[in-house]
């Protein structure tokens, strides 16, 4: 269910720590080819309170994501 993946992240991101959260989250969708299948592609921007937390915003979103994803039964491409 795409609304609730993008949802989800959108949770996640706005709960970041390291979020700069007066700027807007942002989305774009788009349909890949991975593996000789399609999926669909979800990116999200949002912003850092300081350039020296992107690696760790990074890694926040990911983790966080890929856990919610699992609990909520969002299935990646292959599942």
């Amino acid at each position: 269910d795409l609304e609730e993946a993008k949802a989800i992240i959108e949770e996640v991101i706005v709960t970041s720590r390291y979020a700069y959260l007066k700027k807007p989250v942002t989305f774009a969708i788009e349909e890949v080819q991975i593996a000789e299948r399609l999926a669909i592609r979800l990116r999200a921007k949002a912003y850092v309170l300081d350039v020296t937390y992107e690696k760790p915003f990074q890694s926040d979103i990911t983790v966080r994501t890929s856990a919610l994803f699992r609990e909520r039964g969002v299935l990646r491409p292959g599942q």
